[in-house]
């Protein structure tokens, strides 16, 4: 077992060493170290995506309901001017 125990520690430090060459800081060869990701349950990542398109489903209905109402509120402008004429005065008789 003793053997074994230091051929186990002999390829752990080989392989440890490899790794610090491969990715090891230049100076110091000191591996860094990553934080883990975040993990995010698939319930959690559907509620997630659902209300972010609804957020951009709101969105785009509200951009798209301002423009009408400006469209809407260019139409009626012109439309008071020449309309009440043709309105109270069809023939221009009145």
């Amino acid at each position: 077992v003793a053997k074994y125990n230091v051929v186990q520690k002999s390829k752990r430090e080989s392989s440890h060493d490899r790794k610090r060459r491969a990715h090891g800081d230049p100076n110091s060869g000191k591996l860094k170290h990553h934080n883990a990701p975040i993990a995010i349950s698939g319930k959690r990542k559907r509620k997630l995506l659902r209300r972010l398109n609804r957020d951009q489903k709101e969105a785009a209905m509200v951009k798209a309901l301002e423009n009408n109402m400006g469209d809407v509120d260019m139409v009626s402008a012109e439309g008071t001017a020449l309309g009440l004429l043709e309105y109270f005065e069809p023939n221009g008789e009145d």
